[in-house]
C-alpha cells in the first residue's frame, strides 16, 4: 500500500530516464574511432554464453575501462575512448580465464582478435556471475556481491553512494544504512567484524573513497561456518584479493559540499616488498553545526487525564574525528600464509539543545512548564581492533587449516550538563543535572578452522571458537539543588565456546548446504557499588541451517533456505544505571538472555546479457527478542528491556538492472514487507507495512563524461510496539552527478553532484507514540536536505598485488545495543 506513494515520488524522475535513453541512442549512433572485436569459444569451437569480459589498460590492471557479459553468440564488440595498449580478460561460466593483449593506434583503430578459446575448468564453478554492462554482481548460495571496481562511478564516489546501488541495501538521507529495511546487521571488513564500521558507518563511509574497495558482499543467509550469532545480516566490505605481482598503487581523494566546506581527505596505499604485501589507509572527517541543525516539535495527550503535552526545541552537534587501518600478509612459501590487520576510529564532539516544555489541562490551564538547556561538552569515542591469522595449506588441493586471534576494544567518555529554568510548578525537585559516564569494552577471540574437500563436488568445514567479553560502565549523576546523587560501577562478562560443522556440495544443477552450530555461554554480572547482588547464568544454543539451490537453466536459478540466528545483549541493554529526566526514567536489564530468530527464504535469480533480476521472499519469527518495556505512571514514562518481544516479519526484496544501450544502465533496488511486534504479557501488539524503492540511472557521454541520476523514498518503519515512523512526499530524496576523467590512464577524476536541488529544502522525520497512556506525534525538521558537492580523486602507481587473506576469518556479530 505504501508503495503507491513511491509512484508519485519517482514519477518526475522518469523524465530523466527517457532523456538518458535518448542520449544512449544518439551516442551509440555516432562514429567510434577505436574499437575491439573478439569471440569467446570453448574447446569445441562453440560460442561461450554469458562469458564475463573486461578490458584493462596495460598500465593499470586493477581498474577496467570496459566490461560486460557476452550474449548467446559469445561476441565482444565494444568502443574504447583512446588509443593505447590494452588487455582483454575473458572468463566463462565454467571455463578458465583467457587474457589477450592488443594495441590500438591511429593507423589501426580497430583490433580484430578473432576467436579466443576458453579452456574448461578442472571443477565446476560454484558461483553464478550476474552481469550487465556495469556493475557486475556475483551470486553464491549464501551471499550476493557487488563488484565495486567494475563500477565507473566508484572512481570519484564515496562508499556511501555506491552502497545505494547494492542489492538489498539502502542508505537513508541522513546516512543510515539498512539491509532489507532493517538496521539489525553487522558490518565486516574482509570477512572480519569491524566495530568501527558497525558503530560509525555514517561518518566513515561518507569519507572512504569507493575506489579503494574491491567488492561489497551482502550475506543474508550465513551458514554454520559464519557463526550462529546475530539476528540480522552481514555487510562485508572487501578491500583485498589474492594476486601476487610486484608494484605500488595509491589513491588520494578530497570531498566537500555546500553544507560543509571543510574537505574530507582520504589516503589509500598498497604495495609489495618481496614476500610481504601491505596496504594502509586513513582519513579525517568533520561534521559541523549546519549539517545537524534540527527543529523538533512534540504534541501528545495522556489518555488517563486528558492533559496535553507540548515541546518545541532546537538542537545541533559538532564532531570531528579520524580513522585508519593497515593490512599486511607474509607468504614464506606456497603452503603458509600469515596475515595481520589493525583498524581504529576516533571521534570527538559536542552537542547543544534548547527545549520548552508545557503540560496543560483539557481546558487550557497550565499544569507545569519549564525550559531545558542541555549540552555535552565532551563526547569521546574510540574503537580499535587487531587480527592475526595463520593459514596452512596442505598437499591436498583445497585443504586449509587456519588459526586466528582477534582483539577489539571500545572506550567511550561522555559528560552532560542540563539546566532547567523558567519553571512553573516544576515536575522535578532539581534545577539541573550533571552527569558523566565511561564505557570500556574488550573482546578477545581465538578460533580454529579446517576446510577439507571430500571430493570434487563436496567440501566439509569444521571449527571451534572461544570468545571472552568484558564490559564495564562507570557513571555518576548529580541532581543540582538537591542532596541526591547516584553512582554505578557495573561489570558484565560473557564467555562463549562454540563448535560448528558445515557441508557444501554441487551436483550438476543442484547446489546444497547444511550445517549445525552449538554454542555454550556463561554470563556473569558484578556490582562494585551499592547493595545489588552479583549473579551468573549458563546458556546453551543449537543453530541449524540448510539451503538448496537449483539451476533451472543457464539463465535462472531458484534457492530455498532456512537458518536460525542468535543475538546477545550488549552493554547498552544490560547497564542497570538509572537515567532520569523530568519526563522519563530508563535503565538497562543485566538479566537479559540471548534471543533466537528463525527464518525461511525463497530466492529467484535471472541472468541475461542486458537484464538481471533477483527476487527474495523471506519470512522470520522470534518469540524471545529483546524488547523495550514502557510504563506510564502519573504522566511519567519508565523504560527498561526484557526478552518478551514476539516478532513476525515478511519481506520482499527486488533488484533489477537493465542496459538498454551499450552506455546506459538503469537499476532498481526495492524492498518492502510487513513487520509485527507483540508483548503478549502486556497484551499489546502492533504491525505495519513498509516499502522503500531506490532508482539509479547511469549514462556514459562523450568526452569521458559520466552522468548519473538517482531517486529514493523512505516510507518509515515500526520501531517497537510503542512507536513507529512514517513519511509522505517529504521522504523523497533525489540527485544528479556528473564526472569526468583527466590525465593519462584516467588517473584524475572530478565529480560534481547535487542533492535535492529543487527541494524539499528540509528533511522531515515523523514518529508516533502508541499503545501506552501517552499518545503523541514528534516531528523533527533537518536543515540539510539540499546540497552541492565536489569530489576529486587521483590514482598513482600501478599494482596487481593486494593484501592476501586467509580462507577462514573471525566473525562475531551477536551483540546488539553495544554503543551508549
Amino acid at each position: 500500500m505504501n508503495c503507491l506513494y513511491s509512484h508519485y515520488a519517482l514519477f518526475g524522475f522518469s523524465k530523466f530516464i527517457a532523456v538518458c535513453c535518448m542520449l544512449a541512442t544518439v551516442v551509440d549512433a555516432g562514429a567510434t574511432t577505436y574499437r575491439v572485436r573478439a569471440a569467446a569459444v570453448d574447446s569445441a569451437g562453440v560460442a561461450e554464453e554469458f562469458a564475463t569480459w573486461r578490458i584493462f589498460a596495460a598500465a593499470d590492471t586493477v581498474h577496467p575501462v570496459a566490461g560486460a557479459v557476452t550474449g548467446a553468440d559469445g561476441l565482444v564488440d565494444t568502443p574504447l575512448d583512446s588509443a593505447g595498449r590494452y588487455m582483454l580478460d575473458i572468463t566463462g561460466m565454467s571455463s578458465q580465464r583467457a587474457r589477450t593483449p592488443f594495441e590500438l593506434t591511429a593507423e589501426r583503430p580497430v583490433a580484430e582478435l578473432g576467436a579466443i578459446m576458453l579452456a574448461p575448468s578442472a571443477t565446476e564453478l560454484s558461483e553464478i556471475v550476474v552481469s550487465a554492462q556495469r556493475p557486475l554482481v556475483v551470486k553464491e548460495i549464501d551471499r550476493l556481491a557487488y563488484d565495486v571496481q567494475a563500477d565507473a562511478e566508484a572512481a570519484t564516489s564515496p562508499l556511501s553512494d555506491i552502497l545505494r546501488k547494492v542489492p538489498m541495501v539502502s542508505v537513508d538521507d541522513d546516512g543510515t544504512i539498512k539491509i532489507n529495511g532493517s538496521t539489525n546487521f553487522k558490518i565486516y571488513k574482509n570477512g572480519r567484524p569491524n566495530n568501527s564500521f558497525t558503530n560509525n558507518a555514517k561518518d566513515i563511509f561518507k569519507a572512504i573513497p569507493a575506489s579503494s574497495i574491491k567488492k561489497i558482499e551482502v550475506i543474508t543467509d550465513p551458514g554454520a561456518r559464519e557463526d550462529a550469532e546475530g539476528v540480522g545480516a552481514i555487510l562485508n566490505i572487501v578491500t583485498d584479493s589474492n594476486t601476487a605481482l610486484e608494484g605500488v598503487l595509491g589513491n588520494v581523494s578530497l570531498w566537500a559540499s555546500s553544507r560543509n566546506l571543510v574537505p574530507t581527505p582520504n589516503l589509500w596505499l598498497s604495495s609489495q616488498i618481496g614476500k610481504v604485501t601491505f596496504s594502509v589507509n586513513g582519513g579525517y572527517y568533520n561534521s559541523n553545526r549546519k549539517e545537524s541543525e534540527s527543529i523538533t516539535s512534540l504534541d501528545g495527550v495522556y489518555q488517563s487525564t486528558g492533559n496535553h503535552l507540548e515541546e518545541n526545541g532546537t538542537a545541533y552537534a559538532e564532531r570531528n574525528g579520524g580513522y585508519g587501518g593497515f593490512e599486511a600478509s607474509y607468504e614464506p612459501d606456497t603452503l603458509n600464509l600469515i596475515t595481520l590487520e589493525g583498524n581504529f576510529y576516533l571521534s570527538n564532539g559536542n552537542s547543544v539543545s534548547d527545549t520548552r516544555t508545557s503540560l496543560t489541562t483539557p481546558a487550557g490551564a497550565t499544569v507545569y512548564s519549564y525550559r531545558s538547556a542541555s549540552y555535552y561538552p565532551r563526547n569521546r569515542y574510540l574503537d580499535f581492533s587487531g587480527v592475526v591469522n595463520y593459514q596452512r595449506t596442505t598437499r591436498r588441493k583445497g585443504e586449509t587449516i587456519t588459526l586466528s586471534y582477534q582483539i577489539s576494544t571500545t572506550d567511550q567518555k561522555r559528560k552532560q550538563q542540563s539546566d532547567y529554568t523558567e519553571a512553573v510548578n516544576a515536575p522535578m525537585d532539581y534545577i539541573g543535572i550533571t552527569a558523566s559516564s565511561k564505557l570500556n569494552f574488550i573482546e578477545q577471540t581465538a578460533q580454529a578452522d579446517w576446510s577439507r574437500p571430500l571430493s570434487s563436488k563436496m567440501t566439509l568445514d569444521v571449527g571451534a571458537k572461544f570468545i571472552q567479553r568484558d564490559n564495564r560502565t562507570k557513571s555518576s549523576r548529580d541532581y543540582l539543588g538537591t542532596d541526591r546523587a547516584t553512582a554505578d560501577d557495573f561489570t558484565h562478562r560473557t564467555s562463549i565456546g562454540a563448535a560448528y560443522a558445515d557441508w557444501r556440495g554441487n551436483f550438476g544443477k543442484w547446489g546444497m548446504r547444511a550445517g549445525l552450530r552449538y554454542e555454550f555461554s556463561h554470563l556473569s554480572a558484578e556490582y562494585r557499588l551499592g547493595d545489588k547482588r552479583s549473579f551468573g547464568s549458563n546458556l546453551s544454543d543449537f543453530a541449524p541451517n540448510v539451503a538448496v539451490n537449483y539451476k533451472i537453466d543457464d539463465a535462472s536459478t531458484v534457492k530455498f533456505s532456512y537458518n536460525r540466528r542468535i543475538s546477545r545483549p550488549g552493554v547498552y541493554y544490560l547497564d542497570p544505571t538509572v537515567t532520569e529526566t523530568p519526563l522519563t526514567t530508563s535503565q538497562g536489564n543485566p538479566r537479559l538472555n540471548s534471543a533466537t530468530q528463525n527464518s525461511l527464504s525463497l530466492n529467484y535469480s535471472l541472468i541475461r546479457a542486458k537484464f538481471n533480476l533477483d527476487v527474495t521472499l523471506t519470512g522470520a519469527l522470534s518469540n524471545d527478542q529483546i524488547g523495550q518495556i514502557k510504563r506510564v505512571v502519573d504522566e511519567h514514562s519508565y523504560y527498561s528491556y526484557a526478552n518478551l518481544n514476539r516478532y513476525r516479519g515478511a519481506s520482499l526484496s527486488v533488484y533489477a538492472q537493465w542496459s538498454p544501450g551499450s552506455k546506459t544502465t538503469v537499476m532498481i533496488n526495492m524492498y518492502g514487507g510487513y513487520t509485527r511486534h507483540e508483548l503478549k504479557e502486556e497484551g499489546i501488539a502492533e504491525g505495519r507495512f513498509y516499502c522503500n524503492p531506490y532508482l539509479n540511472v547511469s549514462q556514459k557521454l562523450p568526452w569521458k563524461l559520466q552522468l548519473r541520476g538517482y531517486a529514493y523514498w523512505w516510507s518509515g518503519d515500526l520501531g517497537s510496539v510503542y512507536s513507529y515512523s512514517k513519511n509522505g512526499s517529504d521522504g523523497i530524496g533525489y540527485g544528479f552527478n556528473i564526472s569526468r576523467s583527466f590525465l593519462k590512464d584516467d588517473r584524475l577524476r572530478v565529480s560534481i553532484g547535487a542533492r535535492n536541488p529543487f527541494g524539499p529544502v528540509h528533511g522531515t522525520y515523523r514518529s508516533y507514540s502508541i499503545n501506552s497512556d501517552y499518545l503523541g506525534e514528534s516531528v523533527t525538521r533537518y536543515n540539510s536536505s539540499r546540497e552541492v558537492s565536489l569530489s576529486v580523486s587521483y590514482r598513482f602507481g600501478s599494482l596487481q598485488a593486494s593484501v592476501k587473506k586467509t580462507a577462514a576469518k573471525i566473525q562475531n556479530d551477536d551483540l546488539s545495543g553495544q554503543k551508549l
